[in-house]
Parts: structure tokens; sequence; C-alpha cells
């Protein structure tokens, strides 16, 4: 993943930091945040969930959930 970059407004002189990763379906998304710690934090998120297999940008709907969780729960005799 790319380290955050220094975006500076040159109308206002505001800085914001931008970060650029890639989703689960490897498009290219982009988040802005006011100071560098913000950035690099939501950096270091992504890179933990991409290092444990978990997708944070997934959406799941409650039906898909619930489906998940049966065929994980209840082919295997739990409850």
């Amino acid at each position: 993943m790319r380290r955050p970059e220094k975006i500076v407004r040159e109308k206002t002189g505001t800085v914001r930091w931008q970060l650029r990763y890639e989703d689960a379906k490897r498009s290219i998304k982009y988040k802005c945040f006011r100071t560098r710690a913000e950035a690099d934090a939501f950096a270091r998120t992504i890179d933990a969930a991409r290092a444990a297999g978990i997708d944070p940008a997934r959406r799941v709907g409650f039906d898909e959930l619930v489906t998940e969780w049966r065929a994980s729960h209840l082919t295997q005799g739990l409850r």
C-alpha cells in the first residue's frame, strides 16, 4: 500500500493527506484525512485486515450474513 500523500489546496492553503488503496475488487479507492497521523492509522488498519485475510471495505447484508453463519455453524453441529 502506498503511504499518504500531502495535498495543499491552492485557494485556501489547507493541507489534507490522501491515501490510495485497493479494495477487494482491485479498484483504486481514495480517502482524505486532516492529519497524517489519521491517514497512517487508517493505512495500518487496512494492512492488518489484509494480513488477516479480511476485506474491510466489504459490505454484507443481513441475509447474507445469516446464510454464512448457518452454513458454518449448523453443518458442524454447533448452535
